[in-house]
């Protein structure tokens, strides 16, 4: 049990593919996964907002929440980020099905803000860029971007 215990702490610790600041001071973003999924036309990002200020940031605030009215009520999903392909002059937003984001979700108010000096991790599905690209960039939203990311997986 040690050795799992120990196995995955140092996974958790993996340093991120990126990292930068977001539009909101002590709030950054880091990418710790770009990855084709296999035998799809699909890019999947994973990355952890950061939020190393003393207030609440909501994900509005960072340009990153779109809303969806239902007859349930509200649903919130990752939304404003883009993923560049500068060689080719592509921009790609998070994929839409059913006229939602296909991205991480969420139903409460308080699930829609990430509280002060915590890290909160979230998914984004991207249409993916030609087979030969290998680099790309990611844009969130009233940020730099950040530059010349590996696009892993086939």
């Amino acid at each position: 049990f040690i050795g799992l215990t120990l196995c995955a702490a140092a996974q958790a610790q993996q340093a991120p593919l990126a990292r930068g600041d977001l539009a909101v001071a002590g709030v950054s973003i880091e990418i710790t996964k770009l990855e084709r999924i296999p035998n799809q036309k699909v890019v999947e990002m994973r990355f952890t907002l950061v939020n190393g200020s003393a207030q609440a940031v909501s994900l509005a605030a960072l340009g990153l929440e779109r809303q969806y009215i239902t007859n349930r009520g509200t649903i919130g999903s990752v939304d404003g980020i883009k993923l560049l392909d500068l060689a080719n002059g592509l921009s790609y937003s998070p994929g839409i099905d059913g006229g939602y984001s296909i991205s991480s979700r969420w139903s409460s108010p308080e699930s829609s803000s990430i509280a002060p000096n915590t890290r909160r991790s979230f998914w984004v599905w991207f249409g993916a860029p030609a087979a030969g690209v290998t680099k790309v960039s990611i844009y969130p939203p009233g940020a730099a971007p950040l530059l010349d990311l590996a696009l892993g997986g086939k």
